[in-house]
């Protein structure tokens, strides 16, 4: 699986709460070191914050090596 791939798996996984595969995917991210990519980055923090795991994606956050102005305006309400 790619980066461009695996930001769409995780866009899915936002809309359908999958639980489960989020936390597998989280893991894939980590260990293959996909989350440097902004992208990936971005949609994994994203995901992590809508399925309610608001301490993974702010360690998510706070380990992405670029951040953009994207990533600091999102509404979480």
């Amino acid at each position: 699986m790619d980066p461009f791939l695996l930001s769409l798996a995780l866009k899915a996984c936002t809309i359908s709460f999958s639980g489960k595969r989020a936390e597998s995917l989280h893991g894939y991210c980590v260990k293959t070191k996909f989350v440097s990519y902004v992208f990936v980055g971005s949609a994994l923090m994203d995901m992590n914050m809508k399925i309610r795991k608001v301490c993974e994606g702010c360690l998510v956050f706070d380990e992405m090596p670029i951040r953009n102005v994207v990533l600091l305006d999102c509404d979480y309400n």
